[in-house]
């Protein structure tokens, strides 16, 4: 069937029929150990796998660092050398949080809104976080 719309400029785009997939190694056996996982939502970010029971994040000596390859220099320097730490704690042998605790100067903010300096905030499934301004998100 013919296009009763024909378009009236060249493409200046070559077209494919499917997308390449990047090879990503996984380590199967710390996906089947890991308790949680967050997502990154910038390219510039790793997600991780969680299987330690604590995790600290930062620009400092942290688990997870961040440094000039994720953010920019001027944004690095409002996010804390230990800017928060999120963990698994057990109410009871059935009962496990996953909670992050706020450590920073600049704020933390899970889904918009501030933890606040040595708060914590229980974490959901899908909740985002994000470092020094509500917007900043870098993980879910």
């Amino acid at each position: 069937m013919m296009d009763p719309y024909p378009s009236s400029q060249a493409s200046t785009q070559g077209f494919r029929e499917t997308q390449e997939i990047p090879e990503v190694p996984l380590d199967l056996a710390e996906i089947d150990a890991a308790w949680g996982r967050l997502f990154s939502v910038r390219d510039s970010l790793s997600s991780y796998n969680l299987t330690n029971e604590t995790y600290s994040f930062g620009r400092g000596n942290v688990d997870h660092r961040f440094d000039s390859r994720q953010f920019n220099e001027q944004f690095l320097s409002a996010i804390s050398k230990t800017h928060f730490r999120i963990s698994r704690e057990r109410k009871s042998a059935t009962e496990v949080f996953v909670v992050l605790e706020d450590l920073s100067c600049n704020g933390t903010f899970v889904n918009q809104q501030l933890v606040g300096r040595g708060k914590k905030k229980i974490l959901q499934s899908n909740d985002e976080i994000a470092l020094a301004h509500s917007t900043r998100k870098g993980n879910v």
